[in-house]
Parts: C-alpha cells; structure tokens; sequence
C-alpha cells in the first residue's frame, strides 16, 4: 500500500528531523501512513541513464511513488536536489526544505529559520494532505 507522503533526507541533523517528524506523525495521526527514507547517496536521486548510482525510473517509483507527496529534508540548497529530480515522475510533488540564507549556519538557525525543524516539516504533510484531499474532492464534484 503506498504511503499518504513520503518524508526523505540526506545528513545527519536532518535526518534526525525527519525521523522526528515521523514519530509526531504516527503519535498525533496514527492512521496516516508516511514513509521515511534516509538517501546517502545522492546520485542514486539521478535517472541510471545519468549516473551508474542512480535508480531505473521503476524502481524510483517504487520507493517515492508516482503521485504521493513527497518532503526532503536536506542541509543544502534545495535547488540540487530539484536539478537532479527534474525528470522523475513524481517531480511536481518535491517539496525541498533546506537552506534559503535565512540566518546562519549554526544548527539552530539552520533548522528553525529554514523550516527543517520536525514542526515545520510535519506542518508540511498537513499542508499538502489537506490541499490533495481538497483536491480530490474538487475532481470528484467536477464528476458529478
């Protein structure tokens, strides 16, 4: 069964976010399925026609679903986590929280100014839970 979101990451403190953002989740909204998955790699995020490291556009799929709503913790630039998941299916859905020069480089400045933090992160899946249930509602009336 797919997840209703997909929580990744790459590095340490973020990761550590996003394993918390987790368990706030799972606490709070038991019933809502998220999947967390640690990259350590991060040309394996490439198409394996760009990279040796990178998936098949099937097995990418299998991992971060074709229509999920997928949030990437990552300490960098968002930007390079965008350029290199430019071609993937799901590319419509990233959401990349990570540095926007907004403070500096201590790790409190990095997490909270930069909404990496496990409350913004889980504010996130609300966010785009609500807006694709909303969604979905909109496309079903237009059905009707």
């Amino acid at each position: 069964m797919y997840p209703a979101a997909i929580g990744f990451c790459h590095g340490y403190a973020a990761g550590a976010y996003q394993y918390h953002q987790a368990i706030t989740l799972r606490t709070y909204t038991p019933d809502l399925k998220i999947r967390v998955i640690n990259v350590v790699d991060l040309m394996k995020l490439q198409p394996s026609s760009e990279h040796p490291h990178g998936l098949s556009d099937a097995a990418f799929d299998v991992l971060f679903t074709p229509n999920k709503s997928i949030i990437f913790a990552f300490r960098g630039y968002p930007w390079l986590i965008h350029r290199l998941l430019y071609r993937r299916t799901n590319h419509a859905n990233l959401h990349v929280r990570g540095y926007k020069e907004e403070g500096t480089t201590t790790p409190f400045d990095m997490v909270v100014l930069n909404d990496l933090d496990r409350f913004h992160l889980v504010e996130d899946v609300i966010e785009l839970r609500a807006a694709a249930r909303c969604l979905h509602g909109l496309r079903q009336a237009g059905d009707a």
